[in-house]
């Protein structure tokens, strides 16, 4: 994956941004963030929830409810089937 300072980035960003690749972005030779292009494969909404922190802890939670059995089909809700 390519680097570029942040003093580049600083300068050069509508040239960078449009090369539409992943980029590390280093400060004094440390990466400190990351550009990723948004592509057909990842839009931004998939990038929101990928790095939403609330999100994230609402599936950990439905994770621990399906390995606890608390959870029914919603065929079977609709039947009237309660959990």
């Amino acid at each position: 994956m390519e680097t570029v300072t942040v003093r580049d980035i600083r300068l050069n960003f509508p040239k960078i941004a449009l090369q539409k690749k992943p980029m590390i972005i280093t400060r004094r030779g440390k990466p400190c963030f990351g550009i990723i292009p948004f592509s057909s494969d990842m839009g931004v909404e998939d990038f929101i929830i990928a790095n939403s922190p609330h999100i994230n802890k609402l599936l950990k939670e439905a994770e621990k409810d399906i390995s606890a059995g608390k959870i029914i089909s919603v065929e079977n809700y609709l039947k009237g089937e309660r959990v």
